[in-house]
């Protein structure tokens, strides 16, 4: 029931693990309507409450006032990645933005290890603005069975289930009304080099 200091600059949610509950959106409202900042690190996770779940209290906040969110998935990239298909490196940067703008001019692809897609809306609320920072390549899906990757490491293609590519890893939304700013990745273990 309290609230983020008025002095912070930026809130970093650095792997959480569980949905956050109805009270703890609040305090993350309050902060974002005085116009905070917000950097998500959200990772694939196989527990029964994860954080981030599609359909989840807070996945649905922030789709429903930002625009953006993370899907059920895991990213497997068969032209762009790292030693295992489920080390996704950046294939596609968006400039236009000031996050990818220096990622670009630095020309150092981004590695993520097992990391979630997101979703941008192409209509999101009125004054927000948002968009892709990363994708992954053409030739990459989005992995929908997390119970089966969780236990035995396995993931195939399914036409029916699955999420075709190029998928977004990192994304961007900003009010233009309240100043809030908000950068949303899919993984959490590229922060530290892991």
């Amino acid at each position: 029931g309290g609230n983020i200091p008025a002095d912070a600059s930026a809130l970093i949610l650095a792997r959480p693990t569980t949905d956050f509950s109805e009270a703890e959106i609040a305090v993350i409202d309050r902060y974002l309507r005085r116009g905070g900042g917000l950097f998500i690190m959200s990772d694939v996770l196989y527990n029964d409450n994860p954080f981030l779940k599609q359909d989840g209290l807070f996945s649905r906040y922030l789709w429903e006032n930002f625009g953006i969110r993370a899907l059920d998935a895991a990213v497997v990239d068969e032209a762009s990645h790292g030693q295992t298909l489920l080390e996704s490196v950046s294939a596609a940067i968006y400039p236009e933005n000031d996050i990818a703008r220096r990622l670009d001019e630095q020309n150092a692809p981004t590695l993520f290890r097992i990391t979630r897609p997101l979703e941008v809306s192409n209509t999101p609320a009125s004054n927000v603005l948002n968009g892709r920072v990363i994708m992954s390549s053409t030739q990459s899906y989005g992995e929908t069975n997390l119970q089966l990757l969780g236990e035995t490491e396995t993931y195939r293609f399914d036409v029916y289930k699955d999420i075709p590519g190029p998928l977004t890893t990192v994304a961007w939304a900003y009010n233009q009304v309240t100043g809030a700013k908000i950068v949303l990745t899919g993984d959490s273990d590229f922060a530290t080099n892991s």
